[in-house]
């Protein structure tokens, strides 16, 4: 029975020392708000060492992995929430806005991560061959392929296993299916679905705005704390 115990609690220890771990390469790579949370699997590589390139909002808790290059800038707002195996890769500019839901397995990436043109993707792969060259930083040549900013209003909620490609904004309260692949702008207020992603409705838009509402659902929450 000690035996159990005595495993048990080192594995929970082993637990936290790892979450510990992987807090604390958060705050070593990005300026971070307050309350902020994170869990085993996470990760983070900022590519220029430069922590204002990425920057998290208060009451956010992030579980998947955010890779920015040297050139890129990553803005989480406050109290979004980003799940497991969800991959942010940042070339130039990716914006995340306040009060977003990031269900798992989902990609937003604001690049092609490899050239289009034939003779590039040969030149690619011979770099990154066993015995090539590479590439500087993360060593993976996105800096070779196009890219766009992506910007994710607030309120958006972007359901399990979808991707969000370059160039696209998703505007406020939007909803993303589960499986979509985002290839378009999506306009405030709706739901779209397929690959690639269409509106498939219109949803209601709030009286107020997302900023008002959320201050009132703040405030009646603190008062019963």
């Amino acid at each position: 029975m000690l035996i159990l115990q005595i495993t048990r609690y080192l594995k929970h220890r082993i637990k936290q020392i790892r979450v510990q771990n992987c807090l604390n390469n958060f705050q070593k790579n990005a300026l971070i708000g307050t309350d902020f949370m994170t869990e085993l699997g996470a990760g983070i590589q900022n590519e220029s060492g430069e922590k204002w390139r990425i920057n998290i909002g208060n009451n956010t808790k992030i579980m998947g992995h955010l890779v920015c290059k040297k050139s890129g800038l990553i803005s989480i707002g406050d109290y979004t929430w980003i799940e497991e195996q969800v991959s942010i890769q940042c070339l130039t500019n990716i914006t995340i806005g306040r009060f977003c839901g990031i269900a798992a397995g989902c990609l937003i990436t604001d690049n092609n991560n490899h050239p289009v043109g034939v003779e590039d993707r040969i030149a690619h792969r011979i770099r990154v061959a066993p015995c090539g060259p590479g590439y500087p930083g993360s060593g993976n040549g996105w800096e070779i392929s196009d890219s766009a900013p992506v910007v994710i209003g607030d309120a958006v909620w972007i359901c399990g296993n979808s991707t969000i490609l370059k160039g696209v904004t998703i505007g406020d309260g939007a909803i993303v299916a589960r499986g979509s692949v985002v290839t378009k702008d999506v306009e405030p207020y709706t739901i779209v679905a397929g690959n690639p992603a269409k509106k498939v409705k219109d949803l209601s838009k709030p009286l107020e705005s997302i900023h008002n509402i959320a201050e009132k659902i703040i405030e009646n929450v603190g008062s019963r704390l």
